[in-house]
């Protein structure tokens, strides 16, 4: 199993690290020609076609930011789904060994929080959940993905929606999240903090899954 996990999970740092690669090749290829751009605009006048040339390179400069942001939520969203697979599945085929897939069914939980259950109760998975930083990340990251998921990468959403502290916490504690946007509560996400939630996601699986391993 492990084998499968680790080919996956090169895949998802190949994935980033190709995003990356093309958003800052454009990133760099819009800062020239805005460079350029605006040394043509010296001594110009205000409606000067250089000028209106200048003023369209800046709001691509700014979709592309935008763009990019959207590209790493969507990152994080595929990165949490395959977490969540992975889990979610381990229980389900244990399941079925051990009793037909009853203690799985039993389990009111959903989700990472069923599949917790499952590991500690059922498994005797000893991996400290109580204790884990990771596990603790793990569940505000999960925070974070129901955000970008259902309110649309905003605390508050595009309603009057309470934002929820932890999360807020989250996003102002978290290096490469932040928050901007006309009310500030658009959620802001940089490569490094794609690279900080794979990483984290890849040691959790590894450690619970080599508990298991041991367990059985």
């Amino acid at each position: 199993m492990r084998f499968f996990l680790e080919r996956e999970v090169a895949n998802f740092y190949s994935y980033l690290s190709t995003l990356e690669d093309a958003l800052n090749t454009k990133r760099r290829e819009v800062s020239m020609n805005i460079n350029f751009a605006d040394s043509k605009c010296v001594n110009s006048d205000p409606g000067d076609q250089n000028r209106k040339e200048l003023l369209n390179l800046k709001v691509e400069a700014e979709q592309l930011e935008g763009f990019s942001n959207l590209l790493r939520q969507s990152y994080l969203v595929s990165l949490y789904s395959f977490m969540e697979l992975w889990l979610i599945r381990e229980c389900h085929i244990d399941s079925k060994h051990r009793d037909g897939g009853k203690s799985y069914k039993s389990i009111k939980e959903k989700g990472i929080e069923k599949a917790k259950k499952y590991f500690a109760d059922v498994m005797r998975n000893d991996f400290p959940f109580g204790t884990s930083q990771d596990w603790l990340w793990i569940t505000n990251f999960r925070l974070l993905r129901d955000c970008i998921v259902h309110r649309h990468g905003s605390l508050t959403g595009f309603s009057d929606f309470e934002a929820d502290p932890i999360l807020n916490a989250f996003v102002q504690n978290e290096s490469g999240l932040s928050l901007f946007g006309v009310d500030n509560n658009q959620v802001l996400v940089e490569y490094e903090f794609c690279l900080k939630a794979l990483k984290t996601v890849h040691r959790f699986m590894l450690d619970i899954f080599s508990l298991s391993t041991d367990a059985g």
